[in-house]
């Protein structure tokens, strides 16, 4: 989750969607070694969709990231937990991630 969140504060505001985000966190989760797979669709909403449970983003429905809304996303699975976190994407930067 990490990598991800660094990731995501290192790439300019306005430019992701909810799909690229979703790519990336996928990307990120096969290099895992003790991952042995992606076992349901990985969750990425944008501001009020962010809001809505079980939403699945798709090319129809796909938001940009912009400053100032709530970003969430996940899964990563560690042994049967589920971690799902809310990023506000806001005008700073974080420090030190």
């Amino acid at each position: 989750m990490c990598r991800f969140l660094a990731w995501l504060d290192a790439e300019p505001h306005g430019t992701l969607t909810e799909i690229d985000a979703a790519t990336r966190l996928e990307e990120i989760r096969r290099q895992d070694p003790l991952m042995d797979e992606i076992s349901f669709d990985t969750i990425s909403a944008a501001g009020p969709h962010a809001a809505l449970p079980h939403y699945r983003v798709t090319t129809d429905s796909n938001r940009t990231l912009n400053a100032g809304e709530v970003y969430l996303g996940g899964p990563v699975v560690c042994g049967s937990r589920l971690s799902t976190r809310h990023r506000p994407r806001c005008g700073a930067r974080s420090v030190g991630a």
